[in-house]
């Protein structure tokens, strides 16, 4: 049957209590009702016996070993609760001892690593722009390249500021 508990003395322990569900969950306890004695179905074999199975717990001994898991398992809470808060006023005083470093942290590596990225995608793109405008202003024909036409002539002389407004929205 296993190692004795120290909550009830005679029957076993919580942790033989896990491994006797196992035999329960197989096994029905049953009486009959001509003797008024108990017998046992093994519910895989269909098979009956008048003695209980090794490990079978009856009711009794089911509600003691629940008990003594209750009280395991509330151990165990209050031990994760103890710790948990040894971690908690733990860290509470490092914070205090070593504050965080005055000023705003600075962005995450992987905001610094989309800002690169982005800047890449622009130098990219402001390089085939220029490879285009070069091509075109260098007399290539511009109808067998992947380049814009140039500009007409009368909005290339127009002023330096709406050029500007016009060259961000060359693709």
């Amino acid at each position: 049957q296993g190692v004795n508990c120290s909550v009830c003395c005679d029957l076993p322990c919580a942790m033989s209590s896990r491994m006797a569900l196992q035999v329960n969950s197989n096994w029905l306890e049953a009486l009959d009702p001509g003797s008024g004695r108990l017998y046992y179905v093994d519910m895989t074999t269909q098979q009956t016996a008048w003695e209980s199975p090794s490990g079978f717990m009856d009711r009794k001994q089911l509600i003691v070993g629940q008990q003594a898991l209750a009280l395991e398992l509330g151990r165990a809470e209050e031990e994760y609760k103890a710790a948990a808060e040894d971690e908690v006023s733990f860290i509470a005083r490092v914070r205090y001892r070593f504050p965080p470093p005055p000023g705003p942290p600075p962005p995450s590596t992987t905001a610094l690593q989309q800002q690169i990225e982005q800047l890449k995608r622009e130098n990219a793109r402001l390089r085939d722009e220029n490879a285009c405008l070069l091509e075109s202003s260098g007399g290539r024909d511009a109808a067998a390249s992947d380049c814009p036409p140039p500009l007409p002539p009368h909005l290339a002389t127009t002023t330096s500021s709406s050029s500007s407004s016009l060259s961000g929205k060359i693709p």
